[in-house]
């Protein structure tokens, strides 16, 4: 007896290893993350960014801070996302805690990113 395939968003992850929920606030488009990113994961992650990207928005929020655990793919998410910004259109992070902040921190990418504790926080900055 076979078991059924488990439903897959890349890879071999499963469904809601990662969900995003994209949606417009104030003149942002917020992309909003919940679950892992990680290799297998983290193509969905890009591929949203880089479409709200393209729409050439005034700023453009990953908002993370639901995301439990954050590895270097989704650290090159994030790079590319923040290369691919135009002068007219701001990336921001916004982390929720220690699994999307510290990776972020030990790498120094929060030097290179606008990185907020709240999306309160990224919203403002405009």
């Amino acid at each position: 007896m076979t078991s059924p395939e488990m439903p897959s968003t890349a890879g071999n992850a499963p469904f809601d290893a990662l969900r995003i929920t994209v949606r417009n606030q104030r003149s942002a488009v917020i992309c909003e993350a919940t679950g892992e990113i990680d290799l297998a994961t983290s193509s969905q992650l890009g591929e949203t960014l880089t479409a709200a990207l393209a729409d050439a928005p005034e700023a453009v929020v990953a908002d993370l801070s639901a995301v439990t655990f954050l590895d270097s793919s989704g650290l090159r998410v994030l790079i590319n996302a923040h290369v691919s910004a135009t002068s007219a259109t701001r990336f921001a992070v916004v982390t929720g805690g220690s699994a999307t902040l510290r990776p972020l921190q030990l790498t120094g990418l929060d030097e290179e990113i606008a990185v907020f504790g709240s999306l309160d926080d990224a919203l403002a900055a405009g």
